[in-house]
């Protein structure tokens, strides 16, 4: 994740901020809707396919 926001592909450090959050505290759902909900605006489609992507693969390991 801080790799998109390095590259600027997160383009609003409260979002990183946000997300991060997120998954401390193992809120891959919560994380997921945000990631769909900034797709396209703050969070490039191509990252926002990535991180929805692994956070699916997190989610079916439980």
């Amino acid at each position: 994740m801080t790799r998109f926001a390095n590259n600027k592909e997160i383009t609003k450090a409260d979002v990183t901020t946000n997300l991060l959050a997120k998954l401390a505290n193992n809120d891959l759902k919560g994380f997921m809707n945000d990631v769909k909900a900034q797709s396209g605006k703050s969070i490039t489609s191509k990252a926002a396919q990535y991180l929805l992507r692994d956070a699916q693969y997190l989610l079916t390991q439980k």
